[in-house]
């Protein structure tokens, strides 16, 4: 059901189907779903299923962002994509709240204007020890959610961290750059206008940090 422009109407006839118990997979990329929606689709009773949300590229906002957040029913989503949406710092920060995604691998959610606020709620969620994949790039991120994001040491799972590009410099590059507690990370991505990726493997083996500066 991708691209396929139903807009809320759409969400919500979908969020009021009952019979899809086995669903799996959904994905809804381009549909111009807004708040009104996603709030039916997250209230669904049915779903425990689910395992991959696709939201990318919708008109969700902050309380469709709530909505998602307080979800008690996906107990075995592992991806969930809500990349190039409006959700904002509001929005974000709901997800501190999150109880429900134990086994959530993936979370995409580039380009959503979100900053300092709603990057200290995300590290500050206690269960998503599963977390393998982290993609927070074009968004408005200074030190003090990247410094928030570099202190989380839960993240035991955790292989890929996109931060590229956001507000932070240095201070925050220092913090992730020292979090050994990732001991899985493949990569990370903290590139600016150069365009500079970080790689690690393993232990944080890291030759020199000011090539990554660049703010």
């Amino acid at each position: 059901m991708q691209e396929n422009q139903i807009g809320s109407k759409g969400g919500i006839s979908i969020g009021n189907n009952s019979s899809w118990i086995n669903l799996e997979f959904l994905k809804l990329h381009g549909n111009k779903i807004g708040d009104e929606g996603v709030r039916a689709i997250a209230m669904n009773s049915t779903w425990v299923n689910l395992k991959e949300l696709d939201f990318s590229s919708n008109n969700i906002g902050t309380q469709g962002a709530h909505a998602i957040a307080m979800n008690t029913i996906w107990v075995n989503l592992k991806k969930l994509c809500l990349c190039k949406n409006e959700i904002g710092e509001e929005g974000e920060a709901a997800f501190v709240n999150n109880t429900t995604w134990r086994k959530l691998e993936k979370l995409n959610l580039e380009r959503n204007q979100i900053g300092n606020k709603a990057a200290i709620a995300i590290a500050s969620n206690p269960i998503w020890n599963e977390l393998a994949s982290l993609q927070l790039g074009w968004n408005k991120i200074g030190n003090e959610g990247a410094i928030a994001i570099g202190r989380k040491t839960i993240w035991k799972q955790l292989r890929a961290l996109d931060l590229s590009p956001n507000n932070f410099g240095w201070k925050g590059i220092i913090t992730i750059s020292h979090n050994l507690s990732w001991e899985k990370i493949e990569i990370i991505n903290l590139s600016g206008k150069q365009g500079n990726t970080i790689e690690r493997c393993n232990a944080l083996k890291i030759t020199s940090l000011s090539q990554y500066y660049y703010h």
